[in-house]
């Protein structure tokens, strides 16, 4: 379903909330704009919103989201949603919670965080389970290793960002992962983590192509962490001659890179979020809140829970 067909059911009504302005304000420019734009648009056009999108960044950077989200406000939007919260822009957040009728943060990212330093968060979340997608990759990648007769290699986890919060939990997984293959198995792969640097991929091919080098044959494949060390890894790849096929990889994350290796065969699969779903969602959930706790709502049956009237 597009939104704009789960819109036509939901807004089909005379409640419609007319009228609302919604800005989504993208963390870093990157191949989700246009399913995650499109999504928004859908949606708003379809209920009779405004919609504009912010995405200014080239790489997440918390004082460039901050400044975002501050501008962003003071179009004083009905709507507000971001794609990452992060540690850095939690003060951000508390003001956008207390000036914006509709706060939607469009990640699980950091959730836990959020209800903890704003108690009173008015709006939602949307987004993957970083463990459970990290864990689908590894465990494909080590599982395809036992297929083959592997019971012992390295499996590589390039992380572009050491550090952040929610690409470590999406890591987690994928040890714990390799973990419960071995268990399951009596194998004896190693995970091995390190910084790959490959937000700037002519400074991570030479990371990757060395890696290649020094492992050899104990080398058993990859868990890409996105798909910035996916098109790292494929590029040096295809600079050292490396047939598909050599080394299993599995990646989170779509890229056009990535999406053409899963057919030459260089990749095994791709664990994605529907970016479209993802935007859809949230403007969707909004819409609903709006209407049920608005004037609207008044000659309607609901209930009362806690202030929020469903």
């Amino acid at each position: 379903k597009t939104a704009y067909e789960i819109g036509v059911r939901l807004v089909g009504s005379e409640m419609c909330i007319r009228d609302s302005h919604v800005i989504q304000v993208i963390h870093e420019v990157g191949p989700w704009h246009l399913g995650m734009d499109t999504a928004c648009k859908d949606f708003c056009d379809m209920a009779g919103w405004t919609y504009q999108q912010v995405a200014t960044q080239s790489s997440y950077n918390a004082a460039g989201m901050t400044k975002d989200i501050s501008d962003s406000m003071a179009a004083k939007p009905d709507v507000l949603v971001t794609t990452m919260p992060g540690d850095g822009i939690i003060d951000i957040l508390k003001e956008a919670n207390a000036s914006v009728p509709y706060l939607v943060i469009n990640h699980a990212f950091n959730d836990t965080l959020v209800l903890k330093e704003i108690p009173d968060y008015k709006g939602g979340f949307t987004g993957e389970i970083p463990e459970i997608s990290g864990a689908t990759v590894a465990d494909g990648v080590a599982r395809e290793l036992v297929k083959q007769g592997r019971k012992s290699g390295v499996i590589a986890i390039g992380n572009p960002v050491p550090g952040h919060e929610f690409v470590g939990r999406r890591a987690n997984g994928m040890r714990d992962a390799v973990a419960k293959v071995n268990a399951e198995a009596g194998a004896e792969f190693t995970v091995e983590e390190f910084d790959d640097k490959s937000i700037d991929l002519a400074a991570a091919v030479p990371i990757y192509k060395s890696y290649f080098r020094r492992h050899g044959d104990n080398l058993g494949g990859f868990a890409s962490l996105g798909n910035y060390p996916a098109t790292a890894i494929l590029q040096a790849m295809g600079e050292l001659d490396i047939p598909a096929n050599k080394f299993p990889i599995a990646t989170i994350d779509t890229a056009p890179a990535s999406n053409q290796a899963v057919l030459d065969g260089y990749i095994l699969f791709i664990y994605d979020n529907q970016y479209y779903a993802q935007a859809a969602i949230p403007v969707a959930q909004a819409w609903h809140c709006l209407l049920y706790t608005s004037d609207a709502a008044d000659d309607t049956p609901c209930v009362d829970l806690g202030g929020r009237r469903i």
